[in-house]
């Protein structure tokens, strides 16, 4: 069902208003959609609807859907009419989409129910938790950089609620891993922004059960590539968890391969020791690591004192390929 050229133009002609009053219509679309169907609730990241976040992304994605529709000039009913036709249009290439990548993920859909074997505290407030599957069955693999939707009841309020962490190591046929941070972050609307990291780490232990999603993920080293290229890996915080799933990755099936692992801390380190590890026995590895406050007790400091500043890598410890006009 394709849009007219009449219908086209109506879009068009409601970008402007859409543009400076988008993010409340988004914002009032979500409020009604969930008072009348609360079962939503389960489903929905609670915390990005209380920030705007996911309001205003949902707005995004109509802006540009809208933006790329073609000209100009008509309105009211054609308008309604118009927009509910190519609102329907989205969201069935979206659902379509969707679908496309759950059949990829083969028998496993929708959740799956693991265990959580070991939590390992990393850092101060960064702990790792190795999750295995309740069913024994082998674990499918994944491209280091991916991550996982894990799904956690919330007896308080009434629902579940899922958010997306990255898998933290190589991938292994016996358990998934992720490397999560305690949030402290309050809000007005919604108590704690942190609700689902802070109940894996404060509430859940071992042999408690939660449910996973299949790896996914646009972010990924395509191992598959047999390319021996230079990789740099730069992170700060948090984020290095998808960066230790590909150095770990790497390591172990291209040991020859040169790798930059440039990382920003304010205090404690987390994989400290096992980066300086791998870097011992990964003879092309370089590692520059930063640090905004003084080691925690009984950690090695180090090397370079203050934010992540690319400045301060020597050239000899980037492995950089440069092709370009006038280099």
């Amino acid at each position: 069902m394709a849009l007219s050229y009449q219908e086209a133009k109506l879009i068009h002609d409601t970008i402007p208003a859409l543009t400076d009053h988008g993010e409340r219509i988004t914002t009032i679309l979500y409020r009604r959609m969930l008072r009348d169907h609360p079962e939503l609730n389960d489903h929905f990241n609670l915390a990005n609807l209380a920030s705007g976040r996911m309001p205003r992304a949902l707005m995004a994605v109509i802006l540009n859907y809208a933006s790329n529709i073609n000209n100009i000039t008509e309105l009211i009913p054609k308008l309604e009419h118009a927009w509910t036709k190519a609102y329907w249009m989205l969201a069935r290439m979206l659902a379509g989409r969707e679908s496309q990548l759950y059949r990829s993920f083969g028998r496993w859909q929708g959740y799956r129910q693991f265990k959580i074997e070991k939590k390992v505290e990393e850092a101060q407030n960064v702990y790792s938790i190795y999750l295995v599957p309740v069913d024994g069955q082998p674990l499918p693999t994944f491209m280091p950089g991916q991550y996982v939707s894990v799904r956690v009841d919330l007896p308080a309020k009434g629902h579940h609620q899922s958010r997306q962490y990255s898998l933290s190591d190589a991938p292994q046929q016996d358990y998934y891993r992720i490397t999560i941070k305690r949030a402290g972050i309050k809000d007005h609307e919604f108590r704690n922004l942190g609700v689902v990291s802070n109940l894996l780490i404060d509430e859940k232990g071992n042999g408690d059960i939660v449910q996973l999603t299949h790896p996914a993920g646009d972010f990924f080293l395509d191992m598959d590539n047999p390319s021996n290229e230079p990789i740099i890996l730069i992170s700060a915080g948090i984020g290095l968890a998808p960066m230790i799933s590909i150095l770990n990755a790497v390591s172990q099936r291209s040991p020859s391969r040169p790798i930059s692992w440039i990382y920003g801390s304010h205090r404690d380190i987390p994989f400290h020791e096992h980066v300086r590890c791998t870097e011992r026995s990964h003879p092309n590895l370089r590692v520059n690591m930063f640090q905004t406050q003084p080691a925690g007790p009984g950690q090695v400091c180090t090397i370079h004192r203050g934010r992540l500043n690319l400045a301060k890598v020597r050239s000899a410890d980037l492995w950089l390929d440069i092709c370009g006009h006038g280099v």
